[in-house]
């Protein structure tokens, strides 16, 4: 999908947590017509690896989409989510607007309170914040929700809705670790946790 793109002046890193891809990763790597470079980790580490590649790529870009490898995606995406960059800013398909608990949500249609790592644009900035990467080890899979109340109530960063057409993947495709690992009750609680964790950067700016 990534080499049908209609924008093509980007390069493609992929974050490898499993190294019995290795070789695969490198064969791609060494045949592919796009820019392509690898980030190998033995331990898999859950979605904050994707910040720790960024991290090391902030003296390059000035900003970073991140796409998971259950996602579909139609050969505009780049294109358009490279219309959404922004300084100080977070800009991504799976965005929603919470009143209540982490369920208790309604899609965005421009402001949002929370936005997910899939299908997101970034301003790399974030990255070079090293308490970014202070997150509890217990929710490290759960790094979206983090993400977005860091830039919103560190940072001043604002999350917005991105209009682009981005799907998953068949669930018995078994790589949406949402899914696999039961994240849902772990996000509802982090929800709660950067609440309480955040609550008076949060009033202030409710």
């Amino acid at each position: 999908m990534l080499e049908s793109q209609t924008y093509g002046d980007f390069t493609f890193y992929i974050w490898n947590n499993n190294i019995s891809y290795s070789n695969r990763i490198a064969d791609y790597m060494k045949d592919s017509p796009l820019d392509t470079r690898g980030f190998l980790n033995n331990n898999n580490i859950g979605g904050i690896g994707r910040f720790v590649a960024s991290r090391g790529i902030t003296h390059k870009h000035d900003y970073v989409i991140f796409i998971d490898d259950d996602q579909l995606f139609e050969p505009t995406f780049i294109q358009q989510m490279v219309s959404y960059a922004k300084p100080n800013t977070i800009s991504g398909w799976y965005a929603w607007e919470i009143r209540g608990g982490y369920f208790d949500r309604t899609p965005a249609t421009n402001k949002a309170d929370y936005v997910g790592t899939g299908g997101m644009i970034c301003d790399i900035n974030a990255f070079k914040n090293k308490t970014l990467f202070n997150i509890p080890s217990k929710y490290q899979f759960v790094e979206d929700l983090w993400l977005s109340f860091y830039c919103k109530y560190e940072l001043g960063y604002e999350l917005y809705k991105a209009s682009v057409n981005m799907t998953f993947m068949p669930e018995e495709d078994k790589r949406d670790q949402f899914r696999v690992r039961n994240l849902g009750p772990l996000k509802a609680e982090f929800y709660h946790y950067l609440n309480v964790r955040f609550k008076e950067k949060v009033r202030t700016l409710t």
